[in-house]
């Protein structure tokens, strides 16, 4: 806004206000989504949902993707449809209905999906995948032409993750670098020393982040977190070393998991 006055723009106290520029937000992404789904429509594209569950802070969320080609030369894109609270919780019906209500708010019909909805990716769970109600088996009733897929890189992360419960190493690297994370995400004081171990060896720092479990984003994380180590492994070494031989550590801080 301060740029906008001194390019002698007129924009008032209005546009001031984080409420109104929330409201400025979901308008746009309205009108953005709107035309998106009428652009599938005309094309008469073929859709896929995704969709996944999860709970961030005691609240159940889902969300979800459409698969189609929006602009009917064959060029299939994944586009963001909605991201829904769960409020009755993560059973079937709680899912269904909030599915089939953030279908309904995005402008596709029944009509249209009856012809067009042909498949629908999930994680696999029972609560969706289940015979006899099921998030899917209900979904088949209102739409025949739809099959379920349990998605290819869930499927692959599950093969990973089983793989790698066989090999003792990379479990002893994963505590490893989840005490890495805990000691440097906890502590100001940690993160204070390793910067000035980096800028001593002239480092630029990556940060240390989680490795996920079985979610879509592991592989990513877990791919960023290998890197940050091992970018940052002088700085950490540095900081080790000197922190292991300091006396002014007490006991109510947090400990260095590993020294040279």
């Amino acid at each position: 806004m301060q740029l906008q006055e001194i390019n002698g723009a007129k924009v008032g106290p209005v546009h001031r206000s984080d409420k109104s520029c929330a409201e400025i937000i979901v308008h746009i992404a309205h009108e953005m989504r709107k035309m998106f789904v009428s652009n599938v429509k005309k094309a008469e594209s073929k859709i896929s949902i995704t969709i996944d569950e999860s709970t961030v802070h005691g609240r159940a969320y889902m969300i979800m993707y459409v698969r189609c080609d929006m602009t009917g030369k064959g060029d299939v894109d994944n586009v963001f449809l909605d991201l829904k609270e769960l409020a009755q919780g993560t059973d079937a019906e709680s899912i269904y209905n909030s599915l089939r209500e953030a279908i309904c708010d995005a402008g596709f019909d029944d009509k249209f999906l009856i012809n067009n909805l042909i498949s629908i990716a999930t994680d696999g769970a029972s609560v969706l995948t289940g015979k006899r109600s099921g998030v899917i088996t209900r979904l088949k009733q209102d739409f025949p032409k739809m099959q379920s897929i349990h998605c290819l890189c869930h499927r692959l992360e599950l093969a990973v993750h089983d793989s790698l419960k066989l090999v003792a190493g990379c479990n002893h690297f994963e505590i490893f670098v989840s005490k890495l994370y805990t000691l440097y995400n906890q502590s100001a004081k940690n993160v204070r020393l390793l910067k000035e171990a980096a800028e001593e060896l002239n480092v630029q720092l990556l940060k240390i982040g989680q490795i996920f479990t079985i979610r879509w984003v592991s592989m990513s994380s877990s791919f960023r977190t290998v890197k940050a180590v091992w970018n940052d492994y002088p700085a950490l070494t540095s900081h080790f070393k000197v922190a292991s031989e300091d006396p002014s550590r007490n006991d109510t801080e947090e400990e260095i998991p590993w020294a040279p």
